[in-house]
């Protein structure tokens, strides 16, 4: 299914909108080129997950200035995203939204194993009165990544709105140059929860403040709280001939903090010749943090070695 070059599917009216509903089982879903699906003010809900968790469950990609939106002059309706365990995708200042110009803010729901928002992708119930609600679900070994400007918001005139992230085991959240807020300007600030087993940010934001009201809450439950802790990992990385020779790691990488995920240690293979394990995640390329719980499934082990 895909919607490109300024195409739209509207449920507009004058007065009150209709809903739009869109299932597309195991397939892919893509908005492209400043498209649109608009059911003002009521419900859109876009799906790709089968009923059989053993199928593919397709993917949903949202890019080039598009947007499903049930923002209203209102109170904002409901977005519903599932794509299973499959993919999400919001990118190049495309929107996910159920904003109100007026009133309340809607309910935006995502559910997803891997959601990734970048350059300028966001997540929204913005609203003049109260903020809405954001939901995001990602599975097993699923990933929220947040990038490039991107942000999920539920701020608001009045209250801000409520926002929950949670993944089960051997999910985790990354976040780059962006924000998650639920920011309040005359009433209290929302309420923040994240759960999932890592959360690693990089120049962002988490806030649930109020200008003239009283702040928020920020929850976040997680295993291993990466934030803040990156040390520079050197640049010389062994080859596998050096590992072969039995040269002592520790003189390379002497004075220096080093984050290992599995493997040996410092990251060096069980044996020569095999795979290196271990990643040095602030070196990566950002399309590549997308996928650090693929490496880090592997393993239950995380080490910090000085």
């Amino acid at each position: 299914f895909k919607l490109e070059s300024g195409s739209a599917i509207a449920a507009n009216a004058g007065r009150d909108g209709g809903n739009v509903e869109l299932v597309i089982k195991t397939g892919e879903a893509t908005l492209d080129g400043d498209s649109t699906i608009m059911p003002a003010g009521h419900d859109v809900a876009l799906g790709t997950a089968s009923d059989d968790p053993s199928l593919d469950q397709g993917s949903i990609a949202i890019q080039g200035g598009s947007r499903i939106t049930a923002d209203a002059g209102r109170d904002g309706g409901n977005v519903d995203l599932n794509v299973g365990s499959g993919a999400l995708r919001i990118t190049g200042g495309s929107r996910v939204s159920a904003n109100a110009a007026i009133r309340d803010g809607g309910n935006v729901r995502i559910s997803a194993d891997v959601t990734t928002l970048e350059h300028r992708g966001a997540i929204a119930a913005i609203a003049k009165r109260d903020g809405g609600n954001v939901v995001v679900r990602f599975g097993k070994d699923g990933l929220l990544t947040v990038s490039d400007h991107s942000s999920i918001s539920a701020n608001a005139g009045r209250d801000g709105g409520d926002l929950d992230v949670k993944g089960e085991r051997g999910s985790g959240v990354l976040l780059d140059h962006s924000s998650i807020t639920a920011n309040a300007i005359a009433g209290r600030g929302g309420n923040i929860n994240i759960a999932a087993d890592f959360l690693l940010s990089n120049a962002s934001t988490i806030t649930a403040s109020s200008e003239k009201g009283t702040e928020g809450t920020v929850g976040i439950d997680i295993v291993f709280d990466l934030t803040g802790t990156q040390a520079r990992i050197p640049e010389k990385v062994l080859e596998d001939e050096e590992v072969a020779q039995g040269l002592d790691p520790s003189k390379v990488a002497k004075n220096h903090s080093t984050f290992v995920a599995g493997g040996g240690r410092d990251g060096i293979p069980v044996s020569p010749g095999g795979y290196m394990p271990s990643l040095k995640l602030w070196d990566l390329p950002l399309d590549k943090l997308r996928n650090v719980n693929e490496d880090l499934k592997e393993s239950a082990q995380v080490t910090y070695d000085k």
